[in-house]
């Protein structure tokens, strides 16, 4: 692995000493509660990014999926809003059916949230944003073995005020946001925010001219009150909600080069001398095209000789190749699809908070319902063949309950707690199969009408934890830190199977029920020094886990008992934070190494049933090294420069399945570099941002295919604000203004039934401009 960068940056500290002066001015303090104790960002010997209000609101984040442009570790996409995925530092999951849930938690006000979709809408009224990065076991849980992303929200205050924020841009975007504070009493106070917003969307169907834009709204009511002097009671209330008149994505051809990344033979290499002299070459050539440059009939393999032959025969006249050759060269913000589908997603949040103070020690109580409702519907290859769409239907209710004693003694901080969560979804898919699909074709079955393939499944999980961390101070520059979580889960499932006419995907009408039962001890130790009050150097050792699931859409009792393993990682990170130049320069570094056992790997494969499904396998094993710099340097009072600089090799070692091994194919979601570059300024008036973000290619797809491969891109973003007077103000933006082209996920068919996919894409250069009255 390359890290001259790291290393140079600790060679170029001395130098960056050597700056030092005597200016009165001087970077911010950060506060963080990343250890569920309120302390500076610079004490807690962790790799942390936190963002402060005024960032927030200068960078104008709509959601959290906008801080991977912050966050150079962090890779954020999804199959559209309702079905995101965050990975950090390469480590996430793709899979976001009722099975299973996310490798990077994701908080608001410490509630955590088993599906994350409407958190990652509507950012309103944040006080604070706090990315935790590498496994976070002990403190938070299961499903943090990629990291935790904590939104805590800004408590009503009693003085009086408000603000109301106006903005509008290109592409239909306009967005209506504000809040009003206040007391209530001498000793409750109350806080409402809201946010509204609308777009046109990335996409746009030609047909009906619908776009994929989105309406969402989340409306929050916060209460804060202190009967006595060591009693706190805080009620936050959140309803959100978000509309698209369609889903949509651009077909993919299984396009590419002949020789992959590595120097080998690529699937296109195989297939133009497997398909050469066949029928399927020259339905190619009737298109337009060669076998060596796109190729949809699948891998050949399977099928062989008279298999691509019988393919071939099957497709005649059907136009498949050139009506998707022509989608994708097409604009790829505009499609044609038989079924411009819809998603419908409402969800709400309502947690207390109670906190009480005695002699030695405080005990904190946190008690939340969350309970989320969605329906969509998918034209799911995309293309205007009356094939195979997909309409869904998801109803959860989650219950969470956590009891936490914080305390200290001389030498020794410390916490204990214990953690339950109740969760309910129930899910159901419904895959229609008509009279061009050609799922049954391939399997050699006839389609007459509209074959229905209905799949349910209704889960109750259940999770129970305890756990401890203890911080003893060994003098006045030593520490060490020992923490250890035990979690326990356990899955009951009922999965119903129907169809009106037994070909894949369903053959068989079937119904079972299984409980899984998943558990673990995760450990975290840490030694941090002090060389002086302003640097640092920490050195950990932790584990994470993350409970395994349901496998779902997978079509066949056969394919599905069982569920898939849990996932282990463990870590060993060695980092520095520190300051120089009389606190004007800052400078964290991290280098860690991770053993990552069982990663989750959803795959659209062919099963033993001859069925097209999405299915769950495990990659056995996988090591992976980085290193991260982070420099915040305030050259003047008024001028700041950032820089963020991330480095990794994620390979699988050993993932292989039934037919194909991935071993030594990169890990998807994982660039092998990133960075930011961002310079700031501000007056007493203005307040200026500049900053470039940069991400190596990457895939969305472990088997490397050239369709799921994301090449490197580079995104500005800038932003003006105007302070007209103490009320007023005004911004304006340009968000990705070199109109980088880029994809938010790629759905990789399996090669067996014909390969390519789905593409969905990021939005362009949006450009546009707010008012904000406060009062």
């Amino acid at each position: 692995m390359n890290i001259r960068l790291f290393y140079y940056s600790l060679f170029f500290m001395p130098l960056m000493i050597q700056v030092a002066s005597s200016q009165d001015y001087a970077l911010d303090e950060i506060v963080v509660t990343a250890e569920k104790r309120e302390q500076s960002l610079q004490d807690v010997p962790m790799a942390i990014e936190a963002l402060g209000s005024e960032q927030i609101e200068q960078v104008g984040y709509e959601d959290i999926g906008d801080l991977q442009f912050t966050v150079p570790s962090m890779v954020v996409g999804g199959d559209g809003k309702s079905r995101p995925f965050i990975f950090i530092r390469g480590v996430g999951t793709r899979k976001f059916d009722a099975g299973a849930e996310g490798s990077v938690g994701v908080f608001v006000d410490e509630v955590y949230n088993t599906r994350f979709s409407t958190a990652l809408q509507g950012i309103v009224d944040l006080e604070r944003i706090e990315v935790l990065k590498g496994p976070q076991g002990t403190l938070y849980g299961r499903n943090t073995i990629g990291g935790a992303i904590s939104l805590v929200t800004k408590k009503p205050s009693q003085e009086f005020e408000g603000r109301v924020t106006l903005s509008a841009g290109d592409e239909g975007f306009a967005k209506f946001g504000g809040y009003v504070s206040g007391g209530l009493s001498e000793n409750w106070a109350a806080r409402l925010s809201l946010s509204s917003r609308t777009d046109d969307g990335n996409m746009t169907e030609r047909l009906s001219g619908k776009d994929d834009g989105i309406d969402s709204t989340a409306i929050r009511l916060s209460l804060f009150g202190t009967p006595s002097d060591d009693l706190e009671i805080s009620f936050t209330g959140q309803i959100t909600s978000f509309e698209q008149d369609a889903k949509l994505a651009q077909p993919n051809l299984e396009c590419g080069p002949l020789i992959n990344d590595r120097g080998n033979p690529s699937y296109m290499a195989v297939a133009a001398g497997a398909l050469a002299g066949t029928p399927a070459a020259q339905g190619f050539a009737a298109a337009g095209l060669s076998a060596t440059t796109c190729y949809a009939l699948g891998h050949p393999l399977p099928l062989g000789p008279t298999g691509y032959n019988q393919l071939a025969a099957n497709l005649a006249g059907s136009g498949l190749i050139q009506g998707l050759y022509t989608a994708e060269l097409a604009d790829p913000r505009t499609n044609s699809a038989d079924f411009p589908g819809f998603v419908d997603n409402d969800s709400s949040q309502w947690s207390l908070r109670v906190v009480k103070d005695f002699n030695n020690f405080t005990l904190t109580s946190i008690t939340s319902i969350t309970e989320s409702e969605m329906e969509e519907g998918l034209d799911f290859e995309a293309t205007l063949r009356r094939s195979i769409d997909t309409e869904v239907f998801q109803d959860s209710e989650q219950i969470a309950q956590e009891f936490r004693l914080n305390g200290e003694v001389n030498s020794l901080t410390w916490l204990i707690g214990l953690f339950y969560l109740d969760d309910q979804v129930f899910r159901t898919d419904n895959f229609r199969t008509r009279d061009q699909s050609l799922v049954p074709l391939i399997a050699g079955a006839a389609v007459e009408g509209v074959q229905n393939n209905i799949q349910t499944v209704d889960i109750t999980s259940t999770a129970m934890a305890a756990y401890a961390q203890a911080t003893l101070a060994m003098g006045e520059n030593l520490n060490f830190t020992f923490g250890a979580r035990y979690s326990d889960d356990e899955k009951d499932y009922t999965m119903d199977m129907f169809t009106n006419a037994p070909t894949p995907f369903i053959q068989v009408n079937d119904s079972w029920a299984e409980t899984l039962n998943y558990s673990s001890f995760d450990p975290r130790i840490t030694i941090d020094y002090s060389l002086s009050d302003d640097q640092m150097f920490y050195l950990t050792y932790a584990t994470g886990y993350k409970s395994g699931g349901v496998s779902y859409a997978s079509w066949a009792r056969a394919d599905s008992l069982g569920g898939f393993d849990k996932e282990e990682l463990s870590t060993v990170e060695l980092g520095f934070k520190g300051r120089f130049a009389d606190n004007r320069l800052q400078v964290n570094a991290a280098l860690y190494q991770y053993d990552y056992e069982n990663q989750q790997q959803q795959l659209i494969v062919r099963t033993a049933t001859g069925s097209l499904a999405g299915k769950t396998y495990n990659a056995a094993e996988s090591e992976m090294d980085g290193y991260e710099v982070d420099i915040n340097y305030l050259l003047t009072p008024n001028l700041m420069f950032d820089l963020s600089y991330f480095g990794q090799d994620a390979e699988f070692d050993e993932f292989t399945i039934p037919g194909l091994d991935y071993s030594g194919n990169k890990m998807n979601m994982a660039p092998d570099s990133s960075y930011l570059v961002g310079l700031s300024y501000q007056n007493e008036n203005l307040s200026l941002r500049a900053e470039y973000s940069w991400k190596d290619d990457y895939f969305f797809d472990p088997s490397n295919r050239y369709v799921s491969k994301q090449e490197d891109k580079g995104i500005v973003n800038l932003t003006a604000i105007w302070d007209i007077n103490d009320n007023q103000s005004i911004r304006a933006f340009c968000n990705n203004c070199s109109d980088e082209l880029y994809k938010t996920q790629v759905t990789t068919f399996a090669m067996f039934f014909g390969g390519g996919g789905r593409s969905i894409y990021a939005p362009g250069r949006r450009m546009g401009v707010g008012y904000t009255f406060n009062f």
